[in-house]
């Protein structure tokens, strides 16, 4: 995972790699920290990607940080 800055807004990137087995079933679940080392006061947004939806449409999950 790493993000991509730009003025305040903060993109973040999943990696994922493909190979050629066979997926498992049932869910994965994990965590990652992103090191955040603001330079300024001011509003930062992360903007996390969760996909497409039905029309191909990026989906974005955005938060909002204040640091003071």
């Amino acid at each position: 995972m790493d993000y991509i800055p730009k003025d305040s807004i903060r993109t973040v990137v999943n990696y994922a790699y493909k190979n050629n087995q066979t997926c498992q079933s049932g869910t994965y679940r994990a965590f990652n920290l992103i090191r955040f080392e603001p330079q300024k006061t001011g509003t930062y947004y992360f903007k996390f990607w969760q996909g497409k939806d039905a029309s191909g449409n990026n989906i974005w999950l955005e938060k909002q940080i204040v640091v003071e």
